[in-house]
């Protein structure tokens, strides 16, 4: 298959770049190459920008090439740079699988029979002149690797001013391809080394000119820069001037010995990732690992064959662009994983969001499972999966081990990779990962990414925490010594005779009533609480006289739920249930047939005048007791607005058949009022405040 080659030439498959001036076209070897894969009847694919479509066209009508015709025939393929680099991004961000699709199919579709293929591309310097050094670099990376698997020919082009700002950039760019095309200075014959000179700058440092000067001269035909030095100052002066890609350093220097030198470089921002091959003329062991441990490459023993010195140079070049296309694939990656996970809400239930977030590692970095351990006080107290169920511990495993640093499980054929979740520097839970490939990357990327995740997870953590806390705290409550029962009397305001009491609950941890039974329905345990509320009134109620009822408070949700017909059974007096005006009720007749089935128990409704459904409540269930709002009771004797409002609710209940009782009745003046309207029942602190109900209180009743 035919590369990018000057007229003359014979195929080849090389990456070539050239840098143009200003607006033009890149030079006019790029063009003539072009020219001649159309001539040959090759496919020549330009992926270029608008203007230089144009300006290969111009060009190539002034070379009597028929561009009509090629492009009809299939030989000249166009396409726009932009539009392209857009097909290999997802969500904004260069995609290695979408580059291996649509690439993929681009060499399928154009390259047919014996017609080789030739490339000209616009995309890397768009990158780099959009500030994506980063992304530049990826895609001459990902070129490269491309050529491998197909040999095809491709040519790159950069303004001339990407690369005039820094030599060092010049040298970066230079380093992705096998060639400058149009530059005049060719290398000399190499013995074996494929870089032109100034594709990379070696800095020789040996204080023996004549060894120095057949290392320069070996490097110079390999295509390399070559800067000398003969001491170890000079060396680190001018490795901090140039900035050399690779140093060969020789451990014995007249001032100061090599080992220093490699300090100083390592030490140095602008030099710490130079390479670094050692060159000594003492082959001990200890001499080598030295200079290894000390941060060195790789080491040469003299007397140094030319052609290995060459080779392990090479070597260490191409480790190099490997890693740092690995590195922007992984750039790449944490790049899109951050986009991805500002999409996923961090107001959803924990195990929502651990669902989310494990179809997102798992898309991106292999993760087939996921863990989230929730700490206190520095130990696991629970353990949610990314598959939503609680409690599960397959991956978790050692997790609490993640908190002196991040680590790598390999236990039971899987590999686990634990990171500390952390609020303001203070661990709260351990996100864990089951990987299906390699779980360094993994591990790297989590490190990463932890501030983001823990950002993402604090919110559910924190209300799965809260919902933890409180469920303890309903369990507390139903501990034997958690709550305890207390009586209100229910009083006949023309005797004063105590006709019922109201069986009500008080909490050890001091929470009131209403908010304590609030959260346990919120829990799903509002049902629990109050029929255990229930025993322990109807348990304490055994002393009181037969002919006094007792009213147990249930919910509507309870009554429909759950089979009370046990729980009063045995009940040795009349019984009251009382319903909660508060809250909604949609099956009236559930309700009513609920209660009928509790043998001849009577049904209140509390609260009235308030809440959710008024006099609906008193005319759908049609109970037996209606007790006042005490909202209604308060300074009635000053309000004749109250007193008219309680004369049309006795009408109403006296037109069903049910008493009347006003609620938080606390002054004398308030009783009379009350009496002269003729409401029959009232309870108030008047009467008694809710009270521990001893066997001398019920003989006094």
């Amino acid at each position: 298959m035919s590369g990018i080659e000057t007229p003359g030439s014979g195929p080849s498959c090389e990456h070539t770049v050239t840098f143009y001036d200003g607006e033009g076209l890149p030079t006019t070897a790029v063009a003539d190459a072009v020219a001649a894969a159309l001539g040959r009847g090759d496919t020549v694919l330009l992926i270029a920008s608008p203007r230089h479509r144009g300006a290969f066209e111009t060009v190539l009508r002034a070379r009597g090439l028929d561009v009509a015709g090629a492009r009809a025939s299939g030989a000249l393929v166009e396409a726009d740079a932009h539009q392209m680099l857009a097909s290999f991004r997802t969500h904004g961000l260069l995609d290695p699988r979408r580059f291996a699709e649509v690439t993929g199919v681009l060499l399928e579709e154009l390259v047919a029979g014996d017609r080789s293929l030739v490339v000209y591309s616009d995309m890397a310097a768009l990158l780099w002149e959009e500030g994506d050094v980063g992304g530049a670099l990826w895609l001459e990376s990902r070129s490269n690797e491309l050529l491998a698997s197909h040999p095809f020919g491709l040519h790159c082009a950069y303004p001339s001013g990407v690369a005039g700002a820094d030599p060092g950039t010049l040298r970066t760019i230079r380093r992705h391809h096998d060639r400058v095309l149009g530059e005049q200075a060719a290398a000399p014959a190499s013995t074996g080394g494929v870089r032109e000179q100034g594709a990379a700058r070696i800095l020789v440092v040996d204080d023996e000119p004549s060894v120095a000067t057949t290392f320069a001269l070996a490097l110079e035909r390999a295509g390399f820069e070559v800067l000398s030095a003969a001491s170890g100052q000079g060396a680190v002066e001018l490795a901090l001037e140039e900035r050399p890609d690779v140093v060969l350093l020789d451990l014995h220097l007249p001032d100061v010995s090599g080992q220093e030198v490699l300090d100083r470089l390592r030490a140095d921002p602008r030099t710490e990732g130079a390479i670094v091959l050692v060159v000594t003329g003492d082959g001990e062991l200890h001499r080598r690992l030295e200079g290894l441990r000390s941060g060195a490459n790789d080491f040469l023993t003299k007397p140094v064959a030319l052609q290995e010195l060459v080779a392990r140079i090479e070597g260490q070049l191409t480790a190099r662009d490997r890693w740092q296309g690995q590195l922007s694939d992984a750039m790449q990656v944490r790049l899109r994983l951050a986009r991805r996970l500002v999409g996923i809400d961090p107001g959803s239930p924990l195990p929502a969001v651990l669902v989310a977030l494990r179809e997102t590692l798992g898309s991106e970095l292999g993760v087939d499972d996921l863990a989230l351990s929730l700490l206190s006080g520095g130990s696991v107290v629970s353990t949610i999966d990314g598959h939503g169920r609680e409690d599960v511990t397959a991956i978790a495993g050692q997790a609490h081990l993640a908190l002196v640093a991040p680590w790598i499980e390999r236990a039971a054929g899987r590999q686990v990779v634990h990171v500390a979740m952390q609020n303001a520097d203070v661990p709260f839970a351990v996100l864990s990962t089951a990987c299906t490939g390699r779980p360094e990357p993994v591990l790297a990327t989590l490190v990463d990414l932890a501030s983001q995740l823990s950002s993402l997870l604090l919110p559910g953590v924190d209300a799965t925490t809260s919902i933890a806390d409180d469920r303890a705290t309903v369990a507390r409550m139903l501990e034997p010594d958690g709550m305890w029962p207390v009586f209100q009397p229910v009083v006949d305001l023309a005797s004063g005779a105590t006709v019922g009491y109201e069986g009500l609950s008080r909490f050890a941890n001091g929470m009131r009533p209403d908010l304590a039974f609030e959260l346990a329905t919120r829990l799903g345990s509002g049902p629990l609480l109050e029929v255990e509320a229930a025993r322990r009134v109807l348990a304490a109620a055994q002393h009181l006289p037969p002919d006094v009822w007792v009213a147990l408070n249930f919910s509507a949700a309870t009554i429909l739920s759950v089979d009370l017909a046990p729980v009063v059974r045995d009940s040795p007096r009349p019984l009251v249930i009382e319903i909660t005006e508060h809250e909604l009720v949609t099956d009236y007749a559930a309700v009513i047939e609920a209660i009928a089935a509790l043998d001849g128990a009577r049904l209140s409704v509390d609260d009235a005048g308030s809440g959710y459904a008024s006099l609906r409540h008193v005319y759908e269930l049609r109970p037996s007791i209606v007790k006042l709002d005490r909202a209604w009771v308060a300074e009635i004797d000053t309000d004749p607005i109250r007193q008219a409002l309680i004369r049309g609710l006795l009408s109403f209940t006296g037109a069903t058949g049910a008493l009347l009782v006003a609620e938080g009745v606390e002054r004398e003046v308030e009783a009379e009022v009350l009496r002269s309207l003729g409401v029959p029942l009232a309870q108030g602190y008047l009467f008694g405040r809710p009270a521990l109900l001893t066997p001398q209180a019920a003989l006094s009743v």
